[in-house]
């Protein structure tokens, strides 16, 4: 059996593929995959979450913030992916949206108080 093209792969087998490279340290390949992943399924949340945390984690941070941004636009309740984007904020050094988005963070998940 041929293997078969990355396009055919569900969008669900490669996000587990993206999880275990990030989890071995191989940021850069998992954004690639990323930003793949989010233009062949824009609303999925995960996928703008994680390639905000991916981002972020190279130093990108004025992408991280887009990423991030679209994540809560899609899930407004998912507290990592606010916290995600007020860390990229504070590094921007944007001190009021980073501060507010802490709030939300706060409001959302107390336990990060």
């Amino acid at each position: 059996m041929p293997p078969r093209h990355p396009r055919s792969i569900p969008i669900h087998a490669r996000k587990k593929v993206v999880l275990k490279l990030l989890q071995s340290g191989r940021t850069q390949k998992a954004r690639a995959m990323l930003t793949e992943i989010c233009a062949l399924a824009p609303d999925d949340a995960q996928a703008w979450f994680l390639l905000g945390a991916a981002n972020g984690c190279l130093g990108r941070l004025n992408d991280a913030v887009d990423a991030s941004k679209r994540a809560v636009a899609l899930r407004p309740d998912h507290a990592q992916a606010h916290y995600n984007l007020a860390r990229a904020l504070q590094q921007l050094g944007d001190l009021a949206a980073a501060r507010l988005t802490y709030q939300t963070v706060v409001e959302l998940d107390p336990t990060n108080a």
